[in-house]
C-alpha cells in the first residue's frame, strides 16, 4: 500500500501576521483528506507543525521537539496525563508542554 504524506508547514511569519488565516488553512487541508465523519482517509498522513497549542489539541498524536530532539510523543490526553498532579489534575496542553520541557531540562 502506498502512503501519501501531506506536509503542511506554517511559517512563523504567516502565523504571526495572520493567525486566523493559518488556522483556516489547517482546517481546509484537513477537510480535503477526511471522510464525512472526520476520519483521515486510508493511506494519508498529515504532518502539522505549529506553535499554537489550540491547533495541536486537534491532532491525533503530538511529538514535542525541544533542542533538536523529540522529548515526548502521544495523544494530547496521554501527554496531559503524564504531567498531571494532585494540584493540577487537568493541565492545559500549554502547561503540559512547559512541564515536559522543564522535566527534560532538569
Amino acid at each position: 500500500m502506498r502512503t501519501l504524506a501531506f506536509v503542511f508547514v506554517l511559517g512563523a511569519s504567516l502565523v504571526a501576521a495572520a493567525p486566523s488565516l493559518a488556522q483556516q488553512g489547517t482546517a481546509e487541508l484537513v477537510g480535503k483528506v477526511t471522510d464525512p465523519q472526520g476520519a483521515v482517509l486510508p493511506g494519508v498522513a498529515i504532518v502539522v507543525t505549529t506553535h499554537f497549542m489550540e491547533e495541536a489539541e486537534y491532532c491525533d498524536r503530538i511529538g514535542l521537539i525541544w533542542s533538536g530532539r523529540k522529548i515526548a510523543e502521544g495523544s494530547p490526553d496521554e501527554l496531559k496525563a503524564s504531567v498531571a498532579t494532585a494540584d493540577r489534575a487537568e493541565p492545559t496542553l500549554e502547561e503540559t508542554f512547559i512541564s515536559l520541557i522543564e522535566r527534560e531540562a532538569a
